[in-house]
């Protein structure tokens, strides 16, 4: 059967249209395609029922899909319940396998150059030409292995000026090794108190790494174990604190009324464990030389945020001034 030509006369377009007009298909004399559909629910232009669907009503696209419930919508899969609210969305579905989005770049990408890019943005709000990226994942082509080329797996987050900053790199797996994390910026922070980095692949509590902790202050002496008289003098302490373990460095300057028993240092924390806490240092008379040292020992009682620093020698050194320093470790803290 031969083919027939419906061609309008020079300046003017040729429209298919039904009676109101509503729907129209226009090839027009600038070269341009047009369609035009209903406005209605089920109004729609179709191609082979489903491989390409614009809805008249909403506006959204389907490929692959008779009814699409996002403005694009990719896959086989129906718009079921809990695929509502899907208005600002691309939405790929599969109906009984895997839903996949692939960026290929094809041929060989140079070293360091970008193969694929998934970038996240928005206008600025003054309505000028500047847009920003506020984060961005992106695959970045490192040296060939085996004639194939691999890429790291590159994130990055919002920077100055509508530009990104890399934050994290995953490396790709080269022949026998696995994949290195690099944190490219800032630090590594664990949000929520109780969790941690875990050792084990069981997740116990007991094998988590959690609650690292630096810090220096002051402390105080004290000559009983509550209440703020009788100030004896203080210094300095250094702590760190991993889990529920806790090391703590005195430096302490004693005035030369205090006694030599029954003298309480304040702590950065309060021991919560079932056991006393000891630790051991030494008490230096008149000055901070080490010959006129003697061993001293300080303990601190549960529920106790003062430890109390003891002589061993129990004598009376009142008349002198006092220096002292000790380690002091808790174990248990909850």
């Amino acid at each position: 059967m031969a083919d027939r030509t419906i061609k309008p006369d020079d300046t003017n377009d040729l429209v298919l249209q039904n009676n109101d007009g509503s729907s129209k298909l226009e090839l027009n004399e600038d070269q341009t395609v047009k369609v035009t559909t209903g406005s209605d629910a089920g109004e729609d232009f179709t191609v082979n029922t489903s491989q390409l669907v614009v809805e008249g009503d909403t506006g959204n696209v389907g490929v692959g899909q008779s009814s699409p419930v996002a403005p694009v919508h990719i896959g086989d899969s129906t718009g079921t319940p809990d695929l509502s609210g899907q208005s600002n969305k691309l939405l790929i579905s599969k109906s009984g396998g895997e839903a996949k989005m692939t960026l290929f770049r094809a041929g060989t990408p140079a070293s360091g150059t970008t193969a694929g890019e998934i970038v996240f943005g928005s206008s600025n709000s003054g309505g000028d030409a500047f847009w920003w990226q506020t984060g961005r994942i992106r695959s970045v082509a490192t040296n060939s292995l085996g004639g194939a080329r691999q890429g790291n797996l590159v994130f990055s987050s919002s920077g100055t000026n509508g530009t990104s900053v890399d934050a994290m790199t995953i490396e790709a797996v080269t022949s026998g090794s696995q994949a290195d994390v690099t944190l490219e910026t800032g630090n590594l922070i664990i949000g929520t108190a109780g969790k941690g980095v875990d050792f084990s692949g069981s997740g116990t509590a007991a094998e988590i790494l959690h609650e690292y902790e630096e810090s220096t202050g002051t402390v105080e002496l004290y000559d009983a174990s509550t209440g703020t008289t009788n100030d004896l003098g203080g210094g300095n302490y250094i702590m760190t604190k991993v889990g529920n373990v806790a090391h703590i460095k005195l430096a302490l300057t004693m005035s030369s009324n205090s006694p030599s028993n029954s003298v309480y240092v304040t702590l950065p924390i309060t021991n919560s464990t079932t056991d006393l806490v000891g630790g051991a240092g030494n008490l230096l008379f008149g000055s901070d030389n080490a010959e006129n040292a003697e061993l001293i020992s300080i303990v601190c009682g549960q529920g106790n945020s003062r430890a109390r620093i003891q002589s061993y020698s129990g004598g009376n050194h009142s008349t002198a001034t006092k220096y002292f320093n000790a380690c002091l470790t808790f174990v248990g803290l909850t």
